[in-house]
């Protein structure tokens, strides 16, 4: 699942990122560390366009989701998926993307308007040992984390 926020706060910590999270309407608003590069979650989702924005998980496997996505404008989408910085790529429209960590331990993307895909998978290595992003060598082919 995944779904867009409205607001993003940034903790100055790791504790104070956990203490916020019993504080705060996670279905509305991100929790980011201190620790994430600002420009991460740069701009939330504008406040009264829920109604025609939507995110859809639509494949599914070991080390590969697809989600496909539509927003009138610029939004910060968070993945019901543990973050994993070591190894996994994020995807949109083939061209790799920015993920951080929100919520203490989600996945989470500033994701941009329009209708699109994302892609998250596993960097992988072929039989002769080469590694291979998720998206593949095709263009066009959204992939994310």
């Amino acid at each position: 699942a995944a779904w867009f926020v409205d607001s993003v706060i940034y903790a100055p910590s790791a504790q104070a990122e956990i203490d916020l999270l019993g504080k705060t309407d996670l279905r509305t608003t991100a929790v980011v560390s201190g620790q994430n590069p600002a420009k991460s979650a740069s701009r939330p989702m504008p406040l009264g366009i829920y109604a025609s924005a939507r995110i859809e998980l639509t494949e599914y496997r070991p080390n590969y989701l697809k989600y496909e996505y539509t927003l009138p404008e610029e939004a910060v989408a968070v993945f019901s998926e543990i973050f994993y910085d070591q190894g996994w790529k994020a995807y949109v429209d083939g061209e790799e993307s920015p993920y951080f960590r929100a919520d203490y331990v989600l996945r989470a993307m500033t994701l941009p308007a329009g209708t699109h895909t994302v892609l998250d998978g596993r960097r992988r290595r072929d039989a002769r040992g080469v590694a291979r992003d998720p998206a593949g060598s095709r263009r066009g082919a959204g992939l994310l984390f």
